[in-house]
């Protein structure tokens, strides 16, 4: 694709990327106003796993997740802004928007003709977006950052290893917002390290192990001052005690029934992947290989009715299925 046409399709694609992510904050905005005038109103029963905007949570997990409350407070402090819904909104806004974009990238940078890909990128993204407004967390479009912070650096460690710095750095900040997907991410990565397909995109496979091992440390040094220095005395909400909730998940009708309509799409690629075995890089394996450890998380230790969990994993599969569906059509090799 000539220069000029790709960037066309880059300013295109970033001004629908800004008119989507506008939408989904000024819903995020609605939500989070609508959900602090009903419990000015109607206050929430005593030990209802319930904690107001940018709050310091009382309970656990929510009290690990210290960034993003910490960062609201800031914000709202220093620009002197009253409205924390507002300032809610503009974090996933630019949340958001960066990550959309930062995958968008990593589905079209390998590719000669990137047309159509992009175009089912866009498509596909709405799967995830459409499950960030009700289920709201201030959370949510962080993690999906990090991820393309991650996959999009990744990409681009084979020719200069300085990127491991933004994927460091961002593993550290993201430990302060949720452990869970960096540490699945880091797990992937020495699984991927594994493979001796790995180094042809990544690098040396002694440096994905040790990436790998990295990520996993920062992970779990992070969780264990939060767990024993900075929250020691913390317990979970008393309707929230269960931590494996396999069983719920799979005998609860409304939770399965969810957590299939959701995934529906993405099981429907991986039946193509099983079908014609199209040739996937190193980024897409790792996305893959992350979605699917994730997944057993989520169904293990998580509530399949709360999709918003899975909602970074289902946007960095978008950029898969776009990059692989894309070239089939075009008859492009991925590199």
């Amino acid at each position: 694709m000539q220069i000029s046409e790709l960037r066309k399709e880059r300013v295109f694609v970033s001004i629908f990327l800004f008119l989507v992510c506008l939408v989904m904050a000024r819903a995020v905005h609605a939500g989070w106003f609508e959900t602090a005038t009903n419990t000015r109103l109607h206050p929430p029963p005593v030990g209802t796993p319930y904690t107001p905007l940018f709050d310091r949570p009382s309970h656990l997990p929510d009290a690990y997740r210290v960034l993003m409350p910490a960062l609201g407070r800031f914000v709202m402090k220093t620009f002197h802004i009253p409205d924390a819904p507002a300032v809610a909104a503009l974090f996933d806004f630019i949340n958001g928007f960066g990550a959309c974009y930062l995958f968008y990238r990593v589905t079209v940078d390998a590719l000669s003709e990137t047309r159509l890909a992009a175009a089912l990128f866009l498509a596909m993204i709405q799967f995830g977006l459409y499950y960030i407004v009700p289920w709201q967390r201030p959370e949510t479009t962080p993690s999906a950052l990090y991820l393309a912070i991650c996959l999009f650096s990744f990409t681009r460690l084979r020719t200069n290893s300085n990127w491991v710095f933004p994927i460091v750095t961002a593993t550290i900040l993201q430990d302060f917002i949720r452990t869970d997907i960096p540490l699945v991410l880091g797990v992937s990565v020495m699984v991927l390290g594994s493979l001796p397909t790995a180094p042809k995109t990544f690098g040396s496979r002694r440096h994905m192990l040790l990436l790998g091992s990295a990520l996993i440390c920062l992970t779990v040094s992070a969780q264990a001052y939060l767990s024993y220095v900075r929250f020691p005395n913390l317990h979970r909400w008393p309707v929230d005690n269960q931590i494996v909730t396999l069983k719920t998940n799979l005998l609860n009708a409304h939770s399965l029934s969810s957590g299939l309509v959701a995934l529906f799409p993405f099981v429907l690629f991986a039946i193509y992947i099983a079908r014609t075995r199209p040739s996937l890089d190193a980024s897409d394996r790792l996305i893959m290989i992350a979605s699917g450890l994730y997944l057993v998380v989520w169904l293990c230790a998580g509530h399949l009715s709360e999709i918003r969990i899975f909602v970074p994993f289902m946007i960095a599969l978008s950029s898969v299925i776009a990059k692989v569906l894309g070239s089939a059509q075009t008859d492009d090799g991925i590199h």
